[in-house]
């Protein structure tokens, strides 16, 4: 008997506290996904935190019916808390984080992309059962690698980000959003852009048969496949596209999220809006460069130099934020989601399963003995699928085991370590944010994260299939954003989120894009109709619903 959301259990692993993360996994996930993921995360954060000396052990990530909670761990151990002075020193005085910057640049990301291309290029569907088996076995392991790579970065992306932000704030008195819009034209990923889109606008900018190809096309995604069989660049350059691209999950971080290549109109709708749009940068350089101008001038002369040095380092790690889950647990899970759904379409033929999509239901284990021909029924996966889509709007609790407390200032801290934590302290309070709950029926009000305003149609995306309807122009409502929406940015008009801060991924798209954003409004998806006009002011934080679909 399938249970029912009401039915179900939510209860802590142990005697910690494990708040639900609700800025990664806002929709309930896989259970591949979810047996997966905590594997890889674990690992890389913990690498990455003793890596820049900070106070944080690790964090736990456990999947709870499909909902992700995680538990933070802090350094108990006095030999250890040695080790991370020496360490928070060591990378403030050697500026770690550029060698790191130089490790992905030249390292760790041109190895994950040739890993997922050679993935990418297996055609799963002609392997016999024990290749097949094989495969899926290695999709997941790189999968998990890809997840503990993403997360190894991540003192990297943030800790000279969080580092300019204490330091600014502090001699300016500026508010962080003002601050943050000086990372403006500093993560072209963040926009939606890769070296490969910018070469195939180019090649359709360059050939009037392939620029009245796309501009004229029905929006239905057939002009991305006619692109790619045209000859000369624009061929070469649209096949390089789909290739990289293709297999990049949008609209979310699980493999429950479809890939590119399943939803080609949005990729033909984004290449449009590239292809006809300006690519002048020089008012943003001209923006950015007056707020710099205007930051600085109210920092102490004295501070001046610092200033400037802090903001350089800050704006040379910015873009690693975006690109270490593009180019890493994006892209090897949109590989894994194509592995299993040819797994599955074959146990249908077979008789097997019931649709490809529940194969998706299975541990990692139960995957590979499918596959070789045992493993769940048809009906206990079927079960699972649809217990976990009538979750879709269930509400588990904010948080399990004992109440949340505050954690640990930086106050009494050696100086190297109370620079550290300072530093990712407020970056952790940016990315998640503290909602704002004194919405109305008709004024939505959150964190001003983008200035800016813009009417528009809101497309509140409830569902991983949503993202079929963005159209240019919407507003794009969703209980927050991750890199995974990254290619739809050049049709969105202005982002709005339930949860996250001022340094949420949404807020750091919204900037990079010059569109208003406004997050943590807690209640906006709820209070705002699908298909509604709304007025969203990213300058004061408050979005009204105009008219009602």
């Amino acid at each position: 008997m399938t249970q029912t959301p009401s039915e179900l259990r939510f209860e802590a692993p142990d005697g910690d506290t494990w708040t639900r993360d609700t800025s990664h996994w806002p929709l309930p996930v896989p259970r591949l996904y979810g047996e997966l993921f905590p594997l890889g995360i674990g690992v890389g954060f913990r690498d990455a935190m003793a890596r820049y000396g900070l106070l944080i052990e690790g964090i736990d990530t456990v999947s709870i019916h499909g909902f992700g909670y995680n538990c933070v761990r802090q350094v108990s151990d006095p030999d250890e808390f040695g080790r991370r002075i020496e360490a928070a020193g060591r990378a403030f005085e050697t500026k770690l984080w550029r060698h790191d910057v130089e490790r992905w640049d030249n390292e760790a990301k041109p190895a994950a992309v040739r890993v997922h291309l050679e993935l990418g290029a297996v055609a799963p569907e002609e392997l016999d059962a024990e290749d097949l088996v094989a495969y899926l076995d290695r999709c997941m392991a790189h999968f998990q690698a890809m997840v503990q790579q993403h997360h190894v970065f991540n003192s990297c992306a943030l800790v000279p980000l969080g580092d300019f932000l204490v330091h600014a704030r502090e001699w300016t008195g500026a508010d962080e959003s003002e601050l943050l819009a000086l990372m403006e034209g500093h993560s072209t990923v963040s926009r939606g852009g890769s070296p490969e889109q910018g070469r195939l606008v180019a090649a359709i900018r360059g050939d009037a048969a392939a620029r009245a190809l796309l501009l004229n096309g029905t929006g239905d995604g057939a002009a991305v496949a006619d692109l790619q069989a045209m000859p000369g660049e624009v061929g070469a350059a649209a096949e390089a596209y789909v290739r990289h691209v293709g297999n990049h999950l949008v609209g979310g971080l699980d493999i429950g999220s479809p890939t590119a290549s399943e939803v080609p109109e949005v990729l033909e709708r984004c290449l449009r809006m590239a292809v006809i749009e300006d690519d002048d940068s020089a008012p943003s350089a001209a923006r950015v460069a007056a707020r710099e101008s205007a930051l600085r001038a109210s920092v102490p002369r004295d501070q001046q130099d610092q200033f400037d040095e802090l903001l350089a380092e800050a704006r040379t790690t910015y873009r690693v934020r975006d690109e270490r889950g593009v180019y890493s647990d994006i892209w090897a899970g949109g590989v894994l989601r194509r592995a299993v759904l040819a797994a599955g379409r074959r146990l249908v033929a077979e008789g097997r399963l019931g649709a490809p999509e529940h194969l998706m239901e299975t541990s990692p284990a139960e995957l590979l003995a499918a596959a070789a021909g045992s493993g769940p029924s048809a009906d206990e996966l079927a079960k699972r699928h649809a217990l976990r889509e009538s979750l879709a709007t269930f509400t588990p609790p904010p948080f399990l085991g004992p109440e949340p407390t505050p954690p640990p200032g930086p106050e009494g801290l050696p100086p190297p370590l109370f620079r550290a934590m300072s530093a990712m302290g407020t970056i952790m309070a940016g990315v998640f944010g503290t909602p704002v709950a004194d919405s109305d029926d008709r004024i939505v009000r959150g964190l001003a994260a983008s200035p800016g305003e813009y009417e528009g149609r809101a497309r509140v995306l409830g569902d991983r299939l949503g993202l079929l309807d963005v159209e240019e122009g919407d507003v794009l409502v969703m209980v927050s954003t991750t890199e995974s929406i990254n290619p739809l940015v050049p049709l969105i008009g202005a982002i709005v989120t339930d949860s996250g801060g001022v340094v949420s991924h949404a807020a750091i798209v919204a900037r990079e894009s010059g569109i208003p954003a406004v997050v943590g409004c807690n209640d906006a998806t709820a209070r705002i109709p699908d298909g509604a006009r709304v007025r969203v002011n990213g300058s004061t934080g408050e979005v009204e619903v105009l008219v009602l679909a």
